[in-house]
């Protein structure tokens, strides 16, 4: 319910000949939403087994997602390899964690932090010249 009601007061607020206060608190609320109404959804529809009325969310949901979707060619060349090789993603996918897992054993968790952590500044730079959205951000 607060999903769909807050969906309404964006497009309220966002309406047509709406005041500048309006405007902008309609801004705020679809920064907010981004996290709370969107990244926090399943989007798997078992809302609509509880809903009264039936509606399924996740249905708003997957279209906003794809709105908001990063249209970055490098992205889609990814997904679609992925989705192609899926049985050798999660190979590869489980290989790393066992190498992850053995690293950690061997080197601890002070060094496996610091050695993450400088992966993940080094990850965040990188995406950001290419202009892929930071998803862990509140964007």
């Amino acid at each position: 319910r607060t999903r769909i009601a807050t969906q309404r007061e964006i497009m309220q607020l966002s309406r047509e000949g709406a005041s500048p206060q309006e405007k902008k608190r309609a801004k705020i609320l679809e920064k907010e939403y981004r996290y709370y109404g969107n990244k926090t959804c399943a989007a798997d529809g078992l809302c609509a087994t509880s809903c009264p009325m039936h509606i399924n969310t996740a249905d708003i949901t997957h279209l906003q997602r794809q709105l908001l979707m990063d249209r970055s060619p490098i992205l889609y060349k990814v997904g679609d390899v992925a989705a192609r090789h899926l049985a050798l993603c999660k190979a590869g996918a489980r290989t790393l964690l066992g190498a992850a897992h053995l690293a950690h054993s061997v080197l601890g968790t002070t060094v496996m932090s610091g050695l993450c952590n400088g992966l993940h500044k080094l990850a965040t730079n990188e995406c950001r010249k290419l202009k892929i959205q930071n998803w862990h951000k509140n964007a």
